[in-house]
């Protein structure tokens, strides 16, 4: 017993955490394991449904410079067209806990980026970055 208690013990693990922040976790290895399973198909299947990770999407798609917020939406539901078609949808999951590995992530991307609120409608010219947009604490 003397032997697990002569090491300091806090509530969660420090080699979880730095600067009291998660670290981020490496999706790119789970994905490269995945896709070693999988056979790559040159179109989709029939009657193929997605259902998109909606946080992934707004990550990934690259607003268009320069653009107003409508032309903005058009580029989202572009690229969901062009890589998973008509019959898909993106699925905007919250952060239900105050302490989720989503809430950590969240931070950390806020700490690099902050933005004011905006009030805007179709036709507004994007008057901030895509990044300082996406990192809004705020729902």
């Amino acid at each position: 017993m003397a032997a697990f208690l002569c090491y300091e013990l806090a509530p969660q693990p420090p080699s979880f955490f730095h600067d009291g922040v998660m670290w981020k976790t490496a999706k790119t290895s789970l994905g490269i394991l995945l896709k070693s399973f999988t056979t790559q198909q040159s179109s989709m299947p029939e009657n193929g449904i997605f259902v998109l990770d909606g946080g992934h999407l707004l990550q990934t798609v690259v607003w268009p410079q320069p653009s107003t917020y409508a032309g903005v939406c058009q580029s989202y539901i572009s690229y969901t067209l062009k890589h998973y078609g008509a019959a898909s949808t993106a699925v905007f999951d919250g952060y239900g806990s105050a302490t989720s590995t989503k809430v950590a992530e969240q931070r950390r991307r806020a700490q690099k980026h902050t933005s004011s609120d905006i009030i805007f409608n179709d036709n507004m010219s994007t008057t901030t970055t895509q990044a300082a947009f996406l990192a809004q604490t705020q729902t």
